[in-house]
Protein backbone atom coordinates (compact mmCIF):
# COMPACT_ATOMS: atom_id res chain seq x y z
CA UNK A 1 0.00 0.00 0.00
CA UNK A 2 1.67 3.43 -1.07
CA UNK A 3 1.08 6.62 0.04
CA UNK A 4 -1.44 8.72 -3.03
CA UNK A 5 -0.82 12.93 -2.45
CA UNK A 6 -4.01 14.28 -3.00
CA UNK A 7 -4.84 15.00 -6.81
CA UNK A 8 -4.17 18.42 -8.34
CA UNK A 9 -7.45 20.12 -9.14
CA UNK A 10 -7.96 20.39 -13.13
CA UNK A 11 -7.39 23.38 -14.69
CA UNK A 12 -10.30 24.41 -16.47
CA UNK A 13 -10.92 23.63 -20.62
CA UNK A 14 -11.66 27.25 -21.78
CA UNK A 15 -12.40 27.86 -25.36
CA UNK A 16 -10.75 30.69 -27.49
CA UNK A 17 -13.71 33.37 -28.13
CA UNK A 18 -11.95 35.30 -30.57
CA UNK A 19 -10.68 32.42 -32.43
CA UNK A 20 -13.96 29.97 -31.87
CA UNK A 21 -15.53 33.22 -33.57
CA UNK A 22 -13.37 33.42 -36.64
CA UNK A 23 -13.33 28.92 -37.13
CA UNK A 24 -17.89 29.83 -37.18
CA UNK A 25 -17.37 32.65 -39.31
CA UNK A 26 -15.32 30.74 -41.52
CA UNK A 27 -17.78 27.44 -41.90
CA UNK A 28 -20.76 29.88 -42.26
CA UNK A 29 -19.35 31.47 -45.24
CA UNK A 30 -17.96 28.27 -46.54
CA UNK A 31 -21.63 27.40 -46.78
CA UNK A 32 -23.03 30.17 -48.16
CA UNK A 33 -20.42 29.96 -51.24
CA UNK A 34 -21.62 26.33 -51.17
CA UNK A 35 -25.11 27.13 -51.46
CA UNK A 36 -24.57 29.60 -53.87
CA UNK A 37 -22.80 27.65 -56.25
CA UNK A 38 -25.77 24.65 -55.60
CA UNK A 39 -28.23 26.93 -56.64
CA UNK A 40 -26.60 28.84 -59.72
CA UNK A 41 -28.51 26.63 -62.61
CA UNK A 42 -27.56 27.13 -66.04
CA UNK A 43 -30.91 27.42 -67.68
CA UNK A 44 -31.94 26.65 -71.64
CA UNK A 45 -35.19 27.13 -72.75
CA UNK A 46 -36.89 27.40 -75.93
CA UNK A 47 -37.47 31.63 -75.19
CA UNK A 48 -33.40 31.90 -74.34
CA UNK A 49 -31.02 31.08 -71.67
CA UNK A 50 -29.73 31.94 -68.15
CA UNK A 51 -26.08 31.67 -67.21
CA UNK A 52 -24.03 32.45 -64.44
CA UNK A 53 -20.97 33.80 -65.25
CA UNK A 54 -17.87 35.47 -63.44
CA UNK A 55 -17.53 38.82 -63.12
CA UNK A 56 -13.93 40.00 -64.60
CA UNK A 57 -12.59 43.51 -64.80
CA UNK A 58 -10.99 44.87 -67.23
CA UNK A 59 -7.69 43.70 -66.91
CA UNK A 60 -9.70 39.92 -66.84
CA UNK A 61 -9.01 38.75 -63.41
CA UNK A 62 -11.70 38.11 -61.48
CA UNK A 63 -13.76 40.23 -59.21
CA UNK A 64 -14.24 39.65 -55.54
CA UNK A 65 -15.68 41.23 -52.62
CA UNK A 66 -14.16 40.32 -49.03
CA UNK A 67 -12.57 36.88 -50.72
CA UNK A 68 -16.09 36.48 -52.36
CA UNK A 69 -15.94 35.95 -56.22
CA UNK A 70 -18.39 38.21 -57.89
CA UNK A 71 -21.01 36.47 -60.25
CA UNK A 72 -23.43 37.97 -63.06
CA UNK A 73 -26.50 36.28 -64.38
CA UNK A 74 -26.61 36.77 -68.17
CA UNK A 75 -30.24 36.24 -70.36
CA UNK A 76 -29.96 35.86 -73.72
CA UNK A 77 -32.79 35.43 -76.07
CA UNK A 78 -33.17 33.35 -79.21
CA UNK A 79 -33.28 35.26 -81.97
CA UNK A 80 -36.86 35.73 -82.88
CA UNK A 81 -37.50 36.60 -79.00
CA UNK A 82 -34.63 39.06 -79.40
CA UNK A 83 -36.45 40.34 -82.53
CA UNK A 84 -39.88 40.76 -80.48
CA UNK A 85 -38.02 42.12 -77.42
CA UNK A 86 -36.25 44.96 -79.86
CA UNK A 87 -39.50 45.96 -81.42
CA UNK A 88 -41.55 46.56 -78.39
CA UNK A 89 -38.51 48.49 -77.11
CA UNK A 90 -38.89 50.66 -80.33
CA UNK A 91 -42.65 51.20 -79.86
CA UNK A 92 -42.31 52.00 -75.99
CA UNK A 93 -39.52 54.82 -77.20
CA UNK A 94 -41.68 56.24 -79.76
CA UNK A 95 -44.98 56.32 -76.89
CA UNK A 96 -41.97 58.15 -74.58
CA UNK A 97 -41.24 60.90 -77.15
CA UNK A 98 -44.77 61.62 -77.33
CA UNK A 99 -45.33 61.58 -74.06
CA UNK A 100 -42.45 64.41 -74.10
CA UNK A 101 -44.62 66.70 -76.23
CA UNK A 102 -47.37 66.57 -73.81
CA UNK A 103 -45.82 67.41 -71.23
CA UNK A 104 -46.70 71.29 -71.97
CA UNK A 105 -50.39 70.36 -71.97
CA UNK A 106 -50.31 68.93 -68.95
CA UNK A 107 -48.44 71.59 -67.21
CA UNK A 108 -51.25 74.12 -68.77
CA UNK A 109 -53.82 72.15 -67.64
CA UNK A 110 -52.35 72.17 -64.11
CA UNK A 111 -51.30 75.25 -63.78
CA UNK A 112 -53.92 76.79 -61.84
CA UNK A 113 -56.02 74.83 -58.95
CA UNK A 114 -59.44 73.49 -59.48
CA UNK A 115 -61.95 75.22 -57.78
CA UNK A 116 -65.65 75.04 -57.26
CA UNK A 117 -66.24 79.14 -57.49
CA UNK A 118 -66.46 78.84 -60.98
CA UNK A 119 -69.71 77.06 -60.83
CA UNK A 120 -71.88 79.24 -58.69
CA UNK A 121 -73.01 78.08 -55.22
CA UNK A 122 -74.44 74.24 -54.80
CA UNK A 123 -78.30 74.40 -55.41
CA UNK A 124 -80.59 74.45 -52.31
CA UNK A 125 -84.21 73.41 -51.65
CA UNK A 126 -85.74 76.79 -52.34
CA UNK A 127 -89.09 77.36 -49.95
CA UNK A 128 -89.84 80.05 -52.02
CA UNK A 129 -89.82 77.75 -55.13
CA UNK A 130 -92.55 75.96 -53.43
CA UNK A 131 -94.77 78.34 -52.55
CA UNK A 132 -94.90 80.30 -56.22
CA UNK A 133 -95.38 76.75 -57.55
CA UNK A 134 -98.28 76.49 -55.16
CA UNK A 135 -99.64 79.60 -55.59
CA UNK A 136 -99.57 79.11 -59.75
CA UNK A 137 -101.38 75.54 -59.22
CA UNK A 138 -104.09 77.75 -57.04
CA UNK A 139 -104.44 80.42 -59.46
CA UNK A 140 -105.30 77.52 -62.33
CA UNK A 141 -108.21 76.37 -59.98
CA UNK A 142 -109.83 79.26 -58.44
CA UNK A 143 -111.82 80.50 -61.38
CA UNK A 144 -113.27 77.10 -61.21
CA UNK A 145 -114.02 76.96 -57.78
CA UNK A 146 -115.28 80.13 -57.83
CA UNK A 147 -117.48 78.55 -60.56
CA UNK A 148 -118.71 75.93 -58.48
CA UNK A 149 -119.59 77.70 -55.66
CA UNK A 150 -122.08 80.24 -57.67
CA UNK A 151 -123.78 77.26 -59.70
CA UNK A 152 -124.36 75.47 -56.01
CA UNK A 153 -125.58 78.67 -54.44
CA UNK A 154 -127.74 78.75 -57.26
CA UNK A 155 -129.14 75.27 -57.20
CA UNK A 156 -129.94 75.67 -53.81
CA UNK A 157 -131.55 78.39 -53.92
CA UNK A 158 -133.44 77.16 -56.65
CA UNK A 159 -134.50 74.13 -54.44
CA UNK A 160 -135.47 76.31 -51.36
CA UNK A 161 -131.96 76.00 -49.24
CA UNK A 162 -132.01 79.15 -48.00
CA UNK A 163 -128.33 80.75 -47.12
CA UNK A 164 -128.00 79.40 -43.18
CA UNK A 165 -130.54 76.85 -43.32
CA UNK A 166 -129.20 72.82 -42.35
CA UNK A 167 -128.93 71.63 -46.29
CA UNK A 168 -127.16 75.41 -47.00
CA UNK A 169 -124.46 74.52 -44.79
CA UNK A 170 -124.29 70.76 -45.35
CA UNK A 171 -123.99 71.54 -49.58
CA UNK A 172 -121.50 74.40 -48.86
CA UNK A 173 -119.46 72.28 -46.11
CA UNK A 174 -119.10 69.41 -48.84
CA UNK A 175 -117.95 72.23 -51.26
CA UNK A 176 -115.15 73.43 -48.92
CA UNK A 177 -113.71 70.17 -47.52
CA UNK A 178 -113.94 69.74 -51.42
CA UNK A 179 -111.53 72.95 -51.53
CA UNK A 180 -109.24 71.66 -48.66
CA UNK A 181 -108.74 68.66 -50.18
CA UNK A 182 -107.33 70.62 -53.82
CA UNK A 183 -105.48 72.62 -51.39
CA UNK A 184 -103.35 69.87 -50.09
CA UNK A 185 -102.64 67.99 -53.43
CA UNK A 186 -101.57 71.63 -54.56
CA UNK A 187 -99.03 71.49 -51.28
CA UNK A 188 -97.78 67.97 -52.90
CA UNK A 189 -97.29 68.86 -56.49
CA UNK A 190 -95.66 72.21 -55.12
CA UNK A 191 -93.11 69.83 -52.91
CA UNK A 192 -92.94 67.62 -55.68
CA UNK A 193 -91.72 70.44 -58.12
CA UNK A 194 -89.47 72.39 -56.03
CA UNK A 195 -87.67 68.69 -55.69
CA UNK A 196 -87.71 68.33 -59.45
CA UNK A 197 -86.31 71.77 -59.65
CA UNK A 198 -83.37 71.05 -57.07
CA UNK A 199 -82.80 67.63 -58.93
CA UNK A 200 -82.51 69.41 -62.10
CA UNK A 201 -80.02 72.26 -61.08
CA UNK A 202 -77.84 69.93 -58.89
CA UNK A 203 -76.92 67.31 -62.03
CA UNK A 204 -76.55 70.26 -64.22
CA UNK A 205 -74.18 71.44 -61.82
CA UNK A 206 -72.90 68.09 -61.20
CA UNK A 207 -71.91 67.36 -64.84
CA UNK A 208 -70.67 70.95 -65.32
CA UNK A 209 -68.14 69.98 -62.52
CA UNK A 210 -67.33 66.33 -64.18
CA UNK A 211 -67.02 67.84 -67.56
CA UNK A 212 -64.49 70.53 -66.27
CA UNK A 213 -62.58 67.57 -64.43
CA UNK A 214 -62.21 65.75 -67.59
CA UNK A 215 -60.71 68.31 -69.59
CA UNK A 216 -58.54 68.94 -67.10
CA UNK A 217 -57.27 65.98 -66.51
CA UNK A 218 -57.66 64.47 -70.04
CA UNK A 219 -53.76 65.50 -70.79
CA UNK A 220 -52.74 64.05 -67.86
CA UNK A 221 -54.47 60.57 -68.60
CA UNK A 222 -53.17 60.55 -72.14
CA UNK A 223 -49.72 60.58 -70.66
CA UNK A 224 -50.18 58.58 -68.08
CA UNK A 225 -51.11 56.48 -70.91
CA UNK A 226 -48.18 56.41 -73.18
CA UNK A 227 -45.65 56.35 -70.28
CA UNK A 228 -47.24 52.98 -68.71
CA UNK A 229 -48.35 51.20 -71.76
CA UNK A 230 -48.13 47.78 -72.44
CA UNK A 231 -44.35 46.68 -71.57
CA UNK A 232 -42.30 44.44 -73.15
CA UNK A 233 -42.78 40.71 -72.31
CA UNK A 234 -39.56 38.88 -71.47
CA UNK A 235 -39.69 35.05 -71.22
CA UNK A 236 -40.48 33.32 -68.26
CA UNK A 237 -37.48 30.79 -67.19
CA UNK A 238 -37.87 27.70 -64.76
CA UNK A 239 -38.01 28.02 -61.16
CA UNK A 240 -34.87 25.75 -60.77
CA UNK A 241 -35.18 24.16 -57.40
CA UNK A 242 -33.21 25.41 -54.46
CA UNK A 243 -31.01 23.71 -51.70
CA UNK A 244 -29.63 24.93 -48.81
CA UNK A 245 -26.29 23.86 -46.87
CA UNK A 246 -25.93 24.90 -43.22
CA UNK A 247 -22.83 25.02 -41.45
CA UNK A 248 -21.98 23.30 -38.65
CA UNK A 249 -22.08 24.68 -35.36
CA UNK A 250 -18.50 25.08 -34.71
CA UNK A 251 -18.77 27.25 -31.81
CA UNK A 252 -21.79 25.36 -29.83
CA UNK A 253 -19.68 22.03 -30.38
CA UNK A 254 -17.00 23.78 -29.05
CA UNK A 255 -18.60 25.17 -25.83
CA UNK A 256 -20.44 21.69 -25.53
CA UNK A 257 -16.66 19.57 -25.96
CA UNK A 258 -15.75 22.10 -22.93
CA UNK A 259 -18.20 21.35 -20.66
CA UNK A 260 -18.06 17.70 -21.18
CA UNK A 261 -14.25 17.85 -20.89
CA UNK A 262 -14.48 20.01 -17.65
CA UNK A 263 -16.90 17.90 -16.15
CA UNK A 264 -15.17 14.59 -16.90
CA UNK A 265 -12.17 15.88 -15.63
CA UNK A 266 -13.93 17.14 -12.79
CA UNK A 267 -15.16 13.68 -11.97
CA UNK A 268 -11.74 11.90 -12.25
CA UNK A 269 -10.91 14.30 -10.04
CA UNK A 270 -13.63 14.04 -7.57
CA UNK A 271 -12.71 9.98 -7.59
CA UNK A 272 -8.73 10.44 -7.33
CA UNK A 273 -9.37 12.37 -4.25
CA UNK A 274 -12.24 10.05 -2.73
CA UNK A 275 -9.36 6.94 -3.48
CA UNK A 276 -6.31 8.90 -2.44
CA UNK A 277 -8.30 9.30 0.79
CA UNK A 278 -9.16 6.12 1.21
CA UNK A 279 -6.05 4.63 0.33
CA UNK A 280 -4.53 7.24 2.97
CA UNK A 281 -6.34 6.59 5.52
CA UNK A 282 -5.48 2.80 5.04
CA UNK A 283 -1.72 3.69 5.31
CA UNK A 284 -1.83 5.49 8.49
CA UNK A 285 -4.57 2.80 10.13
CA UNK A 286 -0.65 0.35 8.89
CA UNK A 287 1.89 2.84 10.20
CA UNK A 288 -0.14 2.71 13.58
CA UNK A 289 -1.72 4.67 16.16
CA UNK A 290 -2.18 3.90 19.90
CA UNK A 291 -0.80 1.28 21.74
CA UNK A 292 -1.63 -1.15 19.49
CA UNK A 293 0.94 -0.46 17.26
CA UNK A 294 3.98 -2.65 17.54
CA UNK A 295 8.04 -1.98 16.73
CA UNK A 296 9.25 -2.89 12.93
CA UNK A 297 12.68 -2.87 11.35
CA UNK A 298 12.72 0.39 9.63
CA UNK A 299 16.67 0.71 9.14
CA UNK A 300 17.27 1.95 5.93
CA UNK A 301 19.91 -1.07 5.74
CA UNK A 302 17.30 -3.70 5.72
CA UNK A 303 15.35 -1.91 2.34
CA UNK A 304 15.45 -1.43 -0.80
CA UNK A 305 13.70 -0.20 -4.04
CA UNK A 306 13.32 2.90 -1.77
CA UNK A 307 10.64 5.69 -3.17
CA UNK A 308 8.76 8.49 -1.22
CA UNK A 309 5.56 8.58 -1.79
CA UNK A 310 4.48 10.95 0.84
CA UNK A 311 4.66 13.08 4.45
CA UNK A 312 3.02 12.94 7.60
CA UNK A 313 2.20 15.80 9.28
CA UNK A 314 5.15 16.20 11.83
CA UNK A 315 7.44 16.15 8.30
CA UNK A 316 8.31 12.46 8.79
CA UNK A 317 8.85 10.93 4.86
CA UNK A 318 6.24 7.99 4.10
CA UNK A 319 7.95 5.52 1.60
CA UNK A 320 7.32 2.45 -0.18
CA UNK A 321 10.08 -0.46 -0.34
CA UNK A 322 11.01 -3.65 -0.34
CA UNK A 323 12.92 -5.42 2.23
CA UNK A 324 15.98 -7.38 1.60
CA UNK A 325 14.34 -10.46 1.92
CA UNK A 326 11.37 -9.62 -0.52
CA UNK A 327 8.65 -8.88 1.54
CA UNK A 328 6.60 -5.35 0.72
CA UNK A 329 6.62 -3.08 2.34
CA UNK A 330 5.40 0.65 3.51
CA UNK A 331 6.48 3.26 6.33
CA UNK A 332 9.24 5.47 7.46
CA UNK A 333 12.73 5.47 7.89
CA UNK A 334 14.68 5.29 11.28
CA UNK A 335 17.29 7.40 11.11
CA UNK A 336 14.76 10.16 9.82
CA UNK A 337 12.56 9.19 12.94
CA UNK A 338 15.44 9.37 15.59
CA UNK A 339 15.91 13.25 14.56
CA UNK A 340 12.60 14.49 14.93
CA UNK A 341 10.76 11.44 17.15
CA UNK A 342 13.74 9.53 18.80
CA UNK A 343 12.08 7.73 21.34
CA UNK A 344 10.42 6.49 19.05
CA UNK A 345 13.48 4.81 17.57
CA UNK A 346 15.15 1.10 19.61
CA UNK A 347 18.30 -0.82 18.59
CA UNK A 348 17.54 -4.45 18.03
CA UNK A 349 19.72 -6.93 19.48
CA UNK A 350 20.12 -7.93 15.39
CA UNK A 351 21.97 -4.41 15.27
CA UNK A 352 19.13 -2.48 13.27
CA UNK A 353 16.58 -0.11 14.32
CA UNK A 354 13.46 -0.46 14.74
CA UNK A 355 10.62 2.04 15.13
CA UNK A 356 7.69 1.89 17.29
CA UNK A 357 4.73 3.09 14.48
CA UNK A 358 2.63 3.84 17.23
CA UNK A 359 4.57 6.50 18.48
CA UNK A 360 4.54 8.49 15.25
CA UNK A 361 2.06 10.75 15.43
CA UNK A 362 2.59 10.97 19.44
Amino acid sequence: MGFKSPPKAPAPVVINPGASAAAQAKYNKDAALDTRALNMYDQYTPEGTVKYEQRLDDAGNQVSVNDIPQYDIKQTLTPENKILYDDAMASKKQYSDIATTQLGDVKSSLSSPFTLSSFGDAPVVNEATRQATRDSILARLRPEQERDRAALETSLANRGFTVGSAGYNTAIDELNRARNDLYLGADVQSGNEMSRLYGLQTDARNRAIQEALMTRNQPLSELNTLLTGSAPTTPSFVNAPTGQIAAPDYLGANVAAAGQRNAANMNNYNIASRNASASNSGLFDLLGTGAQAAFRFSDRRLKKQIKKIGEMANGLGVYSYKYIWGEDGVGVMADEVKKIIPHAVKKHSSGYDMVNYGALNG
